[in-house]
């Protein structure tokens, strides 16, 4: 075969590697393709992704963990370890709770402590629902119990949704915002609402035990008259003021006790209109702090509003025969002044109340003054309070 010029045609001879006439190569050379690479930047773009996403997936599933709702279980474990509460027999104490058998030792430690203290109650006789998850108020109440029940305050609070005593959370929030543990940076909605309702997670109620060291926790909690219901149930109700329906009982009681026909025999929840009549006659006249404009205050029969202290105190005088202030009484409590101030509490006896039943022995520093030696006269009364004074005057109701 005759090898030609791939150029311009001309025979060439066969070791020839350049045409003799147009002088150009006669060799055909493939230029070698490269290897495809891929772009160093987009292999270190896509594991920075994968990385990236997974910890987008760790902080979410860290997040649910976080914002998750306590359970009692949970809660139980959390007081336990930062007050330092125990059972001395765990097993005896949950023997009859079906629902704590499988726990972990750790959670059948800390439920036995919150049932031996009587911190936390049990859901029924057999059952303590360790899965059943908490709300902020019932949290708020459990540390509430944790501290001894610290006194709440009836001044105005930061949280737009705790109004009073009406609500089950009034109490532990209320006392908890006055021993300084709560602040209005404790409120959780947009509009400084407590949100009482909202569950309760942990990294929120381990903030609020960082703060218990303002007061020393008690050893035990024992609800108060007997009540094991738990916080938030529905029906229960934290009666721990005394209301005026309870002033219309003493009234009543005492019309009685003077002789008055209407009330020889009555029922406090079924009074007659006279002695209704009777009753707001006694508010009206003779304490007149049922009173608006001179007229009588009708809803005292049907509402669960407390007495201030000044008017319980007017009521124990009303009910002793009203005593006369000794003279030489002087100031026994430094916030209620002789005389006065009549342009904050009318024509109120209450400051002569005071005096003549500090004069009979019945009110004391010890039974009355709620700092020191100060009386809040403006503060909603206690029933426990009332309780006591109506002891030390001999007042017994039922008997």
């Amino acid at each position: 075969m005759n090898k030609t010029c791939p150029h311009c045609g001309a025979p060439l001879p066969e070791e020839a590697a350049f045409c003799p006439v147009c002088a150009k190569s006669v060799n055909q050379r493939t230029e070698p393709t490269p290897p495809r690479r891929t772009a160093r930047h987009l292999v270190w773009g896509c594991v920075a992704v994968v990385l990236i996403a997974a910890v987008l997936v760790g902080v979410w599933a860290w997040q649910r963990s976080s914002d998750s709702a306590l359970t009692r279980a949970d809660m139980a474990v959390l007081l336990a370890e930062a007050l330092d509460y125990s059972a001395q027999d765990p097993d005896a104490l949950l023997a009859a709770f079906s629902d704590t058998a499988d726990l972990p030792d750790k959670q059948r430690s800390a439920i036995a402590a919150m049932i031996d203290t009587e911190i936390m109650n049990t859901t029924t006789d057999t059952t303590f629902s360790p899965n059943e998850t908490l709300n902020r108020g019932q949290a708020a109440m459990l540390l509430w119990r944790c501290l001894g029940e610290p006194e709440p305050t009836r001044k105005e609070l930061p949280f737009s949704d705790v109004h009073g005593e009406e609500e089950w959370y009034w109490a532990p929030v209320s006392a908890l915002y006055k021993a300084g543990v709560f602040t209005a940076d404790d409120a959780a909605g947009p509009n400084g609402e407590f949100l009482p309702e909202d569950p309760i997670t942990g990294p929120v109620f381990e903030d609020w035990l960082g703060r218990h060291d303002l007061i020393q926790p008690v050893s035990s909690y024992h609800p108060p008259r007997g009540d094991q219901s738990w916080p938030g149930a529905e029906g229960e109700s934290v009666d721990r003021f005394f209301i005026r329906p309870e002033m219309v009982e003493l009234i009543a009681w005492k019309l009685q006790q003077d002789g008055q026909p209407e009330f020889a025999s009555y029922d406090v929840k079924n009074l007659t209109d006279a002695q209704r009549e009777a009753i707001l006659d006694v508010t009206a006249e003779t304490m007149t702090f049922t009173t608006f404009g001179g007229v009588p205050d009708k809803d005292i029969f049907d509402n669960n509003v407390p007495l201030t202290r000044a008017q319980a105190a007017v009521l124990l005088w009303w009910l002793v025969d009203c005593p006369e202030a000794p003279a030489d009484a002087g100031r026994p409590f430094s916030d209620v002044v002789r005389g006065g101030p009549h342009s904050e509490w009318g024509d109120w006896p209450y400051d002569v109340s005071i005096a003549a039943l500090w004069g009979e022995g019945i009110l004391t520093l010890e039974n009355a003054a709620v700092d020191g030696d100060a009386f809040d006269p403006a503060e909603d009364m206690l029933q426990a309070d009332m309780d006591a004074w109506l002891a030390a005057a001999g007042i017994d109701v039922n008997g």
